[in-house]
C-alpha cells in the first residue's frame, strides 16, 4: 500500500505512528510518500533535493526547475505507471483545485 500527501506534518504523522500500527494491525505494508495526487510521478522529497541543491532565484532558474520536475517524473517517478491495482480515498480528492482535477483523474486512471 502506498499513502501519498503533500501536507508535510500530516506525513509525519503517518510516518512516524506507521511502525506502532503496523504492530497493532500484524501489517507494514504501507509506505508514505510524499507527492501531490494529482501528480502522482513527482517525488516532492526528490524535487526538494534538487532545490537545496540548487536554489531558484530567478526565472531563468525556475525555467531550469521545470525542466529537473520533467526528468524526475520520467526518471525517478514517485508511484510507476500501472502499478496501483485501486485507489481509496478519504475524500481528500474533493480538496484538488478545480482546474487539476481532470489531471488528477488521470493519474488514477
Amino acid at each position: 500500500m502506498i499513502g501519498v500527501d503533500c501536507n508535510r506534518e500530516m506525513l509525519g504523522l503517518a510516518r512516524k505512528y506507521q511502525g506502532v500500527v503496523a504492530e497493532r494491525i500484524g501489517y507494514g505494508n504501507v509506505d508514505f510518500r510524499y507527492g501531490m495526487i494529482q501528480d502522482l510521478q513527482l517525488d516532492l522529497d526528490l524535487l526538494g533535493r534538487e532545490l537545496q541543491q540548487h536554489p531558484v532565484t530567478d526565472p531563468t532558474g525556475w525555467l531550469t526547475l521545470r525542466n529537473v520536475e520533467e526528468r524526475l517524473r520520467r526518471d525517478q517517478p514517485m508511484i510507476a505507471s500501472d502499478s496501483v491495482d485501486c485507489v481509496v480515498s478519504n475524500c481528500v480528492l474533493n480538496l484538488v483545485r478545480q482546474h487539476d482535477r481532470r489531471q488528477l483523474f488521470a493519474e488514477i486512471f
